[in-house]
């Protein structure tokens, strides 16, 4: 089991989401927004993965591209760690992105 810490895009809050890294992108989203108490119809406009790192916050989150053949690909090529943080951007804010995750890594 894999605890991750997850935050929305316009709170402090940050809440853990106990999940297999055996199990596949739509089911971990699918934690994500039962977590967060994100309904089915609301607007999610990315997820984005925050590494800790030694730099103060500088680089950028890397966001997770959410398609038909991604959600199918298995968590654990996510490289998610508990030190990583996935943001839920529910406000349209875009962010500046180093790298995209999809289909099984940077």
């Amino acid at each position: 089991m894999l605890n991750v810490k997850v935050q929305m895009s316009d709170d402090d809050a940050t809440f853990m989401v106990a999940f297999d890294c055996k199990g596949n992108l739509a089911d971990f989203i699918r934690e994500i927004r039962r977590e967060l108490k994100i309904f089915p119809l609301d607007k999610v406009y990315g997820y984005y993965v925050r590494r800790c790192r030694d730099d103060d916050g500088k680089t950028p989150d890397e966001e997770i591209t959410v398609d038909s053949s991604s959600v199918k690909r298995c968590i654990g090529e996510l490289n998610l760690t508990a030190d990583c943080t996935v943001i839920v951007d529910t406000n349209g804010i875009v962010q500046p992105k180093a790298a995209t995750i999809a289909n099984g890594g940077l």
